[in-house]
């Protein structure tokens, strides 16, 4: 009798079009079985038509059972595409994430350390990208969570490029044993991808992190600004003070010593002849 080929499909698969691939194989090679068995079988003894129609029953289920799965699929398929839509906005942001490599842009780079115990002393070390030791200070010791910020510049002011450098940072316990550090690292995100339905973001020292691995987002840090120190100088001073108003005049008159002088308000009055001394004696 023609053994039941249903059960070699297998409704789980991944991929629904290799399933149905494989399910119309199975039926065609049961069918072509079946038509030669009930050409040679027994007049006097025919074959039972309930176990053959069992089987195809048994080839139906699949098929449904296939069809729901490509529905899925499809389902998941769209989702996929808007969740790449929702997180297409993260471009641009800076997403802090779990890692000890930090990435430096405009000379600006920030990262946390947690220490999961008291520490009695702690270094922190930044590494560039060939291992070369290029920033070391101490580190916190309380146990918690830490931000630091490097401006990319070494222990002597010398100024690194902007690039990935790597962080660490060893803590000894009173009994002088290292304790266990978590880090994360902020980055700009430059790109989003997918990848058998996970979605990675792109940052901007060249690494992809699972969305999964991402604990926040936020805007952009902005520029510090170093101001231009500029102010008008002017002052409110009337340029009396103490000054004994030298010059060729008495130089007291009744000008307020503003002239075109600086304003710096320390009142010497001596104005080189800058202010129009007027004298009214």
């Amino acid at each position: 009798m023609v053994d039941s080929v249903a059960a070699s499909s297998n409704p789980a698969l991944t991929s629904s079009g290799q399933s149905k691939a494989k399910l119309a194989e199975d039926l065609d090679n049961f069918l072509t079985l079946l038509v030669t068995q009930l050409k040679h079988q027994d007049p006097l003894d025919p074959m039972d038509a309930n176990e053959f129609t069992s089987q195809l029953v048994q080839f139906a289920q699949v098929e449904q059972q296939i069809q729901q799965n490509a529905n899925l699929e499809d389902i998941l398929a769209a989702q996929q595409l808007n969740n790449l839509g929702t997180i297409v906005s993260y471009i641009g942001k800076y997403a802090e994430v779990v890692s000890n490599v930090m990435s430096m842009e405009d000379h600006h780079g920030k990262f946390s350390y947690t220490l999961f115990d008291d520490a009695v002393s702690s270094q922190i070390t930044i590494r560039n990208e060939d291992g070369e030791v290029v920033f070391y200070q101490q580190g916190e010791t309380a146990a918690g969570t830490h931000y630091f910020e490097w401006d990319g510049k070494d222990n002597l002011g010398n100024v690194y490029p902007d690039g990935v450098y790597t962080v660490t940072v060893s803590a000894l316990d009173p009994n002088e044993d290292p304790i266990d550090v978590g880090y994360t690292t902020f980055g700009r995100v430059t790109g989003v991808r997918t990848d058998n339905g996970n979605a990675y973001l792109e940052l901007n020292n060249g690494y992809f992190i699972s969305i999964d691995g991402v604990l926040s987002v936020a805007e952009p840090p902005s520029d510090s600004g170093n101001g231009d120190g500029s102010g008008d100088g002017s002052g409110d001073g009337d340029g009396s003070g103490d000054g004994d108003g030298s010059g060729d005049g008495d130089g007291s008159g009744d000008g307020d010593g503003s002239g075109d002088g600086e304003g710096d308000g320390d009142g010497d009055g001596d104005g080189d002849g800058e202010g129009d001394d007027s004298e009214d004696a």
